[in-house]
């Protein structure tokens, strides 16, 4: 009789921990009910799809009133959640913001044009302002696994690898790649380019340190 008493209550607590992450109750929140299963699945595959493993617990526009644990996906460019022992993501909302609550740190999910491509994805905030705002692309690649070509070859797993960043800036309701350089720059803004110019020189602006990505961002909002 204690045997199944015992049996009985392990269901009921492994019941209610599929339904909550840490104190975070899952069971009655709107955005899992909304949520889709993930593809993230990975056999066999060297690296890892994300930056941080970890679920933070996290704030979603349009549902502030719920706290979510949310990890990105930059494999995937998802925002997962477990749930049931089972990976899903959240719906991919045209400009919804997740800010991670412990770090602060925001995504948008919005339309931006990389290169001559028109994109619809997660960009880290890293700057808002009212007039130009700068965000960055994190991205993980999957390389396929690749047989030895010769002898004096070797057999290459599956891997995932990161990706070097991409940093967009946003002009009106227009989200497009950064400069590369200052050349890049003075073209784009050339009603500013005296200030531009005088700036970049004075602060020793390197257009490879997102630091000093900001840092122009910020000035470019001065002008």
């Amino acid at each position: 009789m204690n045997r199944v008493l015992i049996g009985i209550s392990c269901f009921i607590v492994s019941i209610g921990f599929s339904q909550t992450i840490g104190k975070y109750d899952l069971s009655s929140n709107m955005l899992i009910d909304l949520g889709s299963r993930s593809s993230a699945a990975a056999i066999n595959v060297q690296g890892s799809q994300y930056f941080n493993e970890t679920y933070l617990p996290s704030k979603v526009s349009g549902y502030e009133n719920e706290t979510i644990p949310l990890r990105y996906n930059a494999a995937q460019d998802e925002m997962e959640f477990q749930k049931a022992g089972q990976l899903y993501h959240i719906p991919k909302t045209q400009n919804m913001t997740v800010t991670h609550i412990t770090n602060q740190k925001v995504y948008e999910y919005i339309d931006y044009i990389d290169k001559e491509d028109k994109v619809s994805g997660y960009l880290a905030v890293l700057h808002k302002g009212e007039q130009h705002s700068l965000y960055k692309r994190e991205q993980i690649k999957y390389i396929p696994a690749k047989e030895a070509s010769n002898s004096y070859d070797r057999d290459r797993p599956a891997q995932y690898k990161k990706a070097d960043d991409t940093y967009f800036i946003k002009t009106g309701d227009v989200i497009e790649n950064f400069p590369k350089n200052r050349k890049e720059l003075l073209r784009k803004f050339s009603n500013k380019k005296t200030q531009l110019s005088d700036f970049i020189k004075k602060n020793k602006i390197s257009f490879s340190q997102e630091g000093d990505l900001i840092k122009l961002v910020i000035f470019l909002n001065t002008l």
